[in-house]
């Protein structure tokens, strides 16, 4: 954990909260469907969500506990134990009502099917992409904080999406997969160069391949390559001494490059 631009060690303590009430959600969803005659098996989907959560069950990770006590929400203060130095050494991480959380987005989806396909063979293109507009966290007697683009603390890109290519011909198929995932900030409490020095987390783009053959009914052999190219997970470090990690294993491939193969029996 970070204090005062210094890293110290803390024992975390998590504890449940026989005071908790019931959450209560108001939500709203629209969305649309366009199927163009010019543009036969092309299909676009664009689907609206808005979330309104009251009472919200939740725990705040150490950090922010502090962080938030420090904005003024004087409620979290409790949680922190300081010894007679005045340094921290422990941070209580209840299960709290938290006051408020309100979730905005929208969600996009867009598949073709070439009517004569490529390369001889049969294929479908698919793209599923999310815009994350807001993602406000109200905490009782404090302040809000809207995380959308954060991808260090938390795991709130502002835009994620995955799209895919497969292509069938005969007994074997090939199927390729991106997934991005953007840039953000890494603390979006904090401001360069007053409380952070570098506050960015690069975007990422990620590869995997699969490609199998079918021999017979029964029959199916395939081989995997997820990571093909072996990106290293952008910098976002976060945890204590103890449980330090490098990058936010939410949200990035922590393995790297790695296959797998098999066979498929049915019988």
């Amino acid at each position: 954990m970070i204090e005062n631009g210094v890293t110290v060690p803390i024992i975390q303590v998590t504890r449940g909260n026989a005071q908790l009430k019931p959450e209560r959600a108001r939500t709203y969803t629209a969305g649309l469907v366009l199927t163009p005659a010019f543009a036969p098996g092309l299909t676009f989907s664009a689907d609206y969500y808005s979330i309104d959560l009251d009472g919200v069950i939740s725990s705040l990770t150490p950090q922010i506990t502090l962080d938030q006590c420090l904005a003024g929400a004087t409620a979290l203060c409790a949680n922190i134990t300081r010894n007679d130095a005045g340094a921290i050494t422990r941070i209580e991480s209840p299960t709290l009502n938290l006051n408020r959380l309100k979730s905005a987005g929208i969600d996009f989806e867009m598949s073709y099917r070439p009517g004569g396909g490529m390369l001889g063979g049969a294929t479908q293109f698919r793209v599923v992409a999310s815009y994350l507009q807001k993602q406000r966290q109200d905490i009782s007697n404090g302040t809000s904080t809207d995380r959308a683009g954060e991808v260090g603390l938390t795991a709130n890109p502002r835009w994620t999406a995955t799209g895919n290519l497969n292509w069938t011909r005969g007994a074997f198929d090939l199927f390729v997969q991106e997934r991005f995932i953007a840039a953000g900030r890494y603390d979006v409490t904090r401001h360069e160069p007053v409380t952070i020095e570098d506050n960015t987390v690069k975007s990422v783009f990620y590869t995997d391949v699969t490609a199998s053959y079918r021999v017979g009914e029964n029959f199916r052999f395939y081989a995997t390559i997820n990571n093909l190219f072996d990106r290293d997970p952008p910098l976002a470090p976060n945890g204590t001494l103890v449980t330090f990690i490098p990058t936010n294993p939410q949200l990035y491939d922590v393995i790297g490059r790695r296959f797998t193969a098999g066979i498929n029996l049915t019988f």
